[in-house]
Formats: structure tokens, C-alpha cells, sequence
């Protein structure tokens, strides 16, 4: 039969919603009223119906305010332009029923639906072999200006509706796999983009930067008329050949290096316009997220381009950035995040750490598969406790629906939320005193067999050995150095500084004081000043240097009585650059190449300096170091996973047994979960743990 509604009386409770800081964090207030930054997300895209709403409901009850549904591009856009407004109050009102209580951000997949591509073929993306793969190109002026036009006429409809009530924000995806990457995200057959919309951006981009041709022929040692003369880098120059070196010439190769900036900013700017438009027509009263910034789990895959993390932290049109990380949630890891945790938070971003679990609910068991409620229930604990005590947010995604539909499950995430919301005014109460910096740029100055070399010394954070060193560190792009915001640390660490801007090596000169470590990675420093050479390192770290041939990057290191031998690796390179320097402390060796130390500590007045030519530790060498660098060590044990930060402190542990936390201050140490003291005024907490098992404590500080 046919339901008919009618609209009764009702006074509108309009939904405002902001990001400001509280005690220096990032927190999302809805109504004037600050709440965790703890969110449900719907199943994925291709998966979601209105009956997926339905396991919004337990959520709801176990006071979870904030959900991110799905909707597309496809689903609310018409051929003729217009707003499909029956989709919309579909999903819209299917949502609200299974979660009264809730407040909603309604995440829409901004790819150009079929018939947009049908009758836009000027507009698609066009591969290095000339073809379209049927994708729209994201330097494409056109769809910037159309997609625009169908948010705000989806904001203006909803506007108009009641249902706009519960309408906290709006969510951005799109690309491949829904993360803002390129097109060619799964595909290494082709590159691109090779169509006119991606060549006008490259030539405004030159312009804009150079200003006149004759300065870009300076620089690029060449004799272009016009910019419109200049070519997309073929495949073969930006992909390289297969041995040769990573490394890009900043005079011979600066159309590519210059072309990989605009070609990974694409997708990013394409987002932050869809972005501009929401807070725009929304004026200002919504938030906006969008899925994009797993900087440590993509970073390398240049043909991905998804290096734009900086362009979007610094936008005031976003307000929560949300990635995923799958290395290491299992249990017995440590956890890894894909986002630079502190970057965000210092300029006043969320970052939402997308918990997308394998539980034993979910009939997939890979990606850190949970087989049983005790490990599904520890593995939501380690996430929460991670991310709580950086200052940032999470969202149980429910890729395919039903995946938490168990009491214990369920209660787990009622009581984190319980604890979040109880922390919610309290300050970081910072624990770090060790920065791990990486730079976004240095990858355009790369060509994509960097991805070999990334995979490890880059991604998942050393693969996890930050996390056992005992200590806990923070996370940031180079270009927060400038920042006047900048917090003091120990030691720094730099992942990947090959082509450290003038601006960054500035700020890196004044960190070289009160006897901070500062360990440099890899080749830092090679690309400077338009050269590309050993005496770059060199000069950028201290400490001198020569240049090797290719090799493997195998190292087998250790310090006499201190760290016992081991060996770590990094796939290979050729411009292996490795420390020669009489006056420093050298250790360790590459296999097969004799007289050669990879691994340089030398002291100055002023700092400490180590060069690691092959650029992966060991968890007990990270361990060393900050020590060295007289950094609290928490936990001897690698075993003995700790999060610490908010007054709280968080154990993950892989095996059975007793483990200890040493605090530099006498305290108190309450289980978060049963509220029960488990010791006072000590500097040690001992516990004894299940095989990988999570514990919550609040550490309350003796006077």
C-alpha cells in the first residue's frame, strides 16, 4: 500500500557543528557542546542499503553520537543536473530511524557518475598510452565547477527538510578505492594523466611558480618558447628503469619533479574546492571530513599521488582527516597509525584513525583477524588507547556490516567511549619527548622505485620499532619545524629528508642546541641547492661522507656492550651515501663491502648528530639512542607495549606474563575498565597480562 506523512508541528533544533581546541587539542563540539571525537561509520560504499542502517541502532543505544553514512554522486545526481531528492530522504530518514539519538555526516563519493562520462570524454583521465580508463580527470575545471553546483543543491534541499536537523557535516571521498588517490592506484600498467585538463594545470603551475619562461629556462637549463610548450614527463622518466636510482636530478629532471607536485596535488585540490563549497553553503556551521592522509601506509607509491597531506592540514575547509593504517593492528603488535598524529593536531585538524577491524564477526580473516571476542575486545581497547592519548578520534567502520554485533563488542566500545568522554577537558600532558619528522616534498624528487625503499624505512612507522623503543614519540612533516608552535623535543628523527627545503635546513641548524640528538636517515640531504651529491649529506648532517656503489641495503649493527648485533634491511638503492668521518664514532657493516661503517655518531658542543645510512633500527637501537639522549624510557621490555599521554596509560602485550612501566613520577594507577587501584604512590606499575591483552590505566600524579 502507500504511506502517506504529514508534517505536524515541530520547532527546528538547527545542528551546528565546529572543531576547536581545548587544552590545546582539536575537539569537536556539537551544539556548543564538546563530545569524543568517536564516530560509527556505515558499510562501504558499493555494500550500503538502507537495511545497512540497522546496525546503526546498537551504536545509538551505547551512546555513539555521531555517524558517517554513505551516499554517491551516482545515487543523488541526475543527467539533466538535477537533485535526485528520493534518494536523499531515503537514506537520510532510514538513518534517523535506526538512530534517533544520533547526529549524522553524510559522507558522499564525489566520482562523475556514468553518464557524466558518457557526455564529458574531453574531461576524462587519459593514461601515458593515450586512452581513457573512464575516470574524470581531477585537474578537470568542468567537473570542479558541476560538483560543485550539485552540493550546494544538495545542502540547499536538505536545508529545507527537518531531516537537516540531524545533520552534523558533510564527508568527502572518491578515487581510487574511496582515499583520493589517482586512477591509478591498483593498475601499474599505466600512468597518468596525460589529458588536456592535467596539461593546462601543469603549465599554470609552472607559470605561477616561475613566473616567466625565461626563468624556467634558467632553471631547467633549457630553451622552451612558451609553457605551453612543455610536455608531461613520459612514463619511462617519472617510473624509472628498473636498478637505476630513485633519486631525480633537480636540474635534468625538474619538469618531473615539478609535474609530480601537480599531478599529487590534483585530487587534493579537486577535495578542498568540494570542501569550500560545503563550509561555504553551510556557512560554517557544519563540519566537513574526508577520507584522505594515510601518509605512512601510501607514502613512496608516487603513482598513487596521494602526497598532498600538507595542502589539506593547512586548509581552514576541513576539519576531520580519516585514513587507515592495517599493518599492525593484530594482536601482540603494537599498532600503527597512516597520519602525521601531530601535524594535524598543530594546526588544528582531527585525525580520525579508521578502526576498519577483521572481527570474529566479520568471516575475513586477514588484516589482523581477531578470532575470538577477547582479542576482538583488546584490539578495539589498543586502538582507542593509541589514539586517545595523541589527542585524536576513531570510527568503527563496518566494512561489511554486522561486524560488531556482539554484547561484548558492543560494551567494549560503550566503555572507551565512557573513558573518552570522561577525558574530554583534560590536556595531553605530553609524554614525548622524542619527534619523528618526515617531508612530503622530498618524494616529488623521486621517481617511483623510491617505493621500494619507502615501503620500509617510511611506511607503518619503521614497520612498528618506533613503538617498542619504550618510549613514546610524536609525528610531523618538516615544515612544522617553522611553526612557532613547535614543541621542544630530545631527539629528532628524520625519515626522509633527501631534498630538505632552505627553510627546513634553517630551522634544523636551530635545533642543534642543549645537547639534542638529531638522527638523520637514508641520505638526507642529498638534493640541495640544485645538486645532487655526497658532499650535500655531508654538509647537511655534520658529519663526513662517501658515495658507495648500488647495494642492497643490509646492515648488520650493534654498539660493544650495549645493543647486541642484528640486522635490518631496506630493499636497495643506488646513491648510497654512508658516513666517513675519523672524528665520529662509526659501527656496524654492510655485507660483502669491507671498510665500510654504515652507522655514525658524532658529538658537537652543541648536539649530538647520527647518520644511519641504511635507514631502519632496530627497536633496542631507537632504544639507545634516546636514552642517549636522556629521554624516559618507560619499558625495557619490547614486549611491553605502552600508550602514554592524558594522564593515562595503556599496555598491548603479545605474550603472557608480568609487565612493568617505570614513570619518572611517583603515582597513583586506577584500571580505567573496573575502576579498581592497582598500586599507589610508585614510580612502577606492575601487571600481569593475558597473551595479547590491552589494559586502560589512569595515572594519577602524586603531589
Amino acid at each position: 500500500g502507500t504511506l502517506q506523512l504529514t508534517q505536524g508541528n515541530y520547532n527546528r533544533n538547527f545542528t551546528t557543528a565546529q572543531v576547536r581546541k581545548v587544552n590545546n587539542i582539536p575537539t569537536i563540539f556539537l551544539n556548543n557542546k564538546a563530545i569524543p571525537s568517536m564516530l560509527y561509520r556505515t558499510r562501504i560504499n558499493n555494500r550500503q542499503d538502507t537495511l545497512g542502517n540497522a546496525y546503526i541502532t546498537p551504536f545509538d543505544k551505547a551512546g555513539i553520537r555521531l555517524t558517517e553514512m554513505n551516499i554517491s554522486f551516482a545515487q543523488i545526481w541526475n543527467s539533466d543536473n538535477s537533485l535526485n531528492t528520493d534518494a536523499v530522504d531515503l537514506y537520510l530518514k532510514s538513518a534517523i530511524f535506526y538512530a534517533p539519538n544520533s547526529k549524522f555526516i553524510l559522507f558522499i563519493n564525489t566520482d562523475a557518475p556514468k553518464w557524466y562520462l558518457n557526455k564529458n570524454r574531453q574531461e576524462h583521465f587519459i593514461t601515458d598510452k593515450n586512452v581513457s580508463n573512464h575516470r574524470i580527470s581531477y585537474a578537470s575545471k568542468k567537473y570542479y565547477k558541476d560538483a560543485a553546483a550539485i552540493l550546494t543543491k544538495l545542502i540547499k534541499y536538505l536545508e529545507q527538510r527537518l531531516e537537516y536537523d540531524a545533520v552534523a557535516g558533510f564527508g568527502l571521498d572518491g578515487g581510487e578505492d574511496g582515499q583520493f588517490m589517482q586512477w591509478t592506484g591498483r593498475n601499474i600498467d599505466y600512468v597518468g594523466d596525460y589529458s588536456l585538463a592535467m596539461k593546462n594545470a601543469f603549465h599554470e603551475e609552472l607559470q605561477l611558480k616561475y613566473k616567466n619562461i625565461d626563468k624556467l629556462n634558467s632553471a631547467w637549463k633549457t630553451n622552451y618558447k612558451k609553457f605551453s610548450d612543455i610536455a608531461i614527463p613520459s612514463k619511462i622518466r617519472r617510473a624509472g628503469t628498473k636498478g637505476a636510482s630513485p633519486y631525480l636530478d633537480p636540474v635534468k629532471d625538474a619538469d618531473v619533479i615539478d609535474f609530480a607536485k601537480v599531478y599529487s596535488t590534483a585530487p587534493a585540490k579537486f577535495m578542498l574546492h568540494c570542501a569550500k563549497t560545503i563550509k561555504e553553503a553551510t556557512r560554517n556551521q557544519k563540519l566537513v571530513a574526508t577520507y584522505y592522509g594515510k601518509f605512512y601506509s601510501i607514502s613512496g607509491v608516487l603513482e598513487w599521488a596521494e602526497l598532498a597531506n600538507e595542502l589539506v592540514i593547512k586548509s581552514p575547509y576541513v576539519d576531520l582527516l580519516i585514513a587507515v593504517e592495517y599493518a599492525l593492528r593484530a594482536g601482540g603488535k603494537p599498532h600503527s597509525i597512516a597520519g602525521i598524529s601531530e601535524s594535524y593536531r598543530l594546526n588544528n585538524k582531527i585525525y580520525i584513525d579508521e578502526a576498519d577491524l577483521r572481527t570474529f564477526l566479520s568471516g575475513s580473516k586477514s588484516w589482523g583477524y581477531a578470532g575470538n571476542a577477547f582479542e576482538t575486545v583488546s584490539m578495539i581497547r589498543k586502538m582507542f588507547i593509541f589514539n586517545i592519548v595523541k589527542g585524536m578520534g576513531i570510527h568503527w567502520y563496518d566494512l561489511h556490516g554486522g561486524m560488531f554485533e556482539n554484547k561484548a563488542i558492543i560494551d567494549s566500545i560503550a566503555r572507551v567511549y565512557e573513558i573518552a568522554a570522561k577525558k574530554a577537558n583534560s590536556p595531553l600532558s605530553r609524554a614525548a619527548e622524542v619527534a619523528v619528522i618526515a617531508d612530503e616534498p622530498s618524494f616529488y624528487a623521486t621517481n617511483y622505485n623510491i617505493r621500494n625503499l619507502a615501503a620500509t624505512s617510511i611506511r607503518h612507522q619503521q614497520n612498528g620499532n618506533f613503538n617498542l623503543m619504550g618510549a613514546p614519540y610524536d609525528l610531523y612533516l618538516s615544515n612544522d619545524l617553522l611553526n612557532k608552535d613547535f614543541p621542544e623535543y630530545k631527539m629528532y628523527v628524520f625519515l626522509n629528508l633527501w631534498a630538505p627545503s632552505k627553510e627546513v635546513i634553517t630551522a634544523i641548524e636551530k635545533l642543534k642546541r642543549n645537547g639534542k640528538t638529531l638522527v638523520y636517515c637514508g641520505n638526507a640531504g642529498l638534493i640541495q641547492n640544485s645538486t645532487l651529491s655526497a658532499n650535500n649529506v655531508a654538509k647537511f648532517t655534520g658529519i663526513k661522507t662517501k658515495q658507495i656503489p648500488a647495494k642492497a641495503l643490509v646492515m648488520e649493527l650493534g654498539i660493544p656492550g650495549k645493543v647486541a648485533n642484528s640486522y635490518t634491511s631496506a630493499g636497495s638503492t643506488t646513491a648510497m651515501i654512508v658516513p666517513d668521518d675519523p672524528s665520529a664514532q662509526s659501527f656496524g657493516r654492510i655485507p660483502n663491502i669491507p671498510n665500510v661503517k654504515p652507522f655514525a655518531i658524532k658529538k658537537f658542543a652543541t648536539h649530538t648528530a647520527v647518520h644511519t645510512a641504511v635507514p631502519v633500527l632496530s627497536p633496542s637501537m631507537w632504544q639507545y639512542l634516546a636514552k642517549e639522549a636522556n629521554v624516559h624510557i618507560y619499558s625495557n621490555d619490547p614486549d611491553t607495549m605502552c600508550y602514554i599521554g592524558r594522564d593515562m596509560v595503556g599496555i598491548h602485550t603479545g605474550t603472557e606474563g608480568t609487565k612493568v612501566v617505570n614513570f619518572p613520577y611517583n603515582a597513583t594507577f586506577v584500571d580505567a575498565i573496573s575502576n579498581e587501584v592497582v598500586s599507589k604512590n610508585t614510580k612502577t606499575l606492575k601487571v600481569f597480562m593475558k597473551k595479547n591483552e590491552t589494559r586502560i590505566f589512569y595515572v594519577q600524579k602524586n603531589k
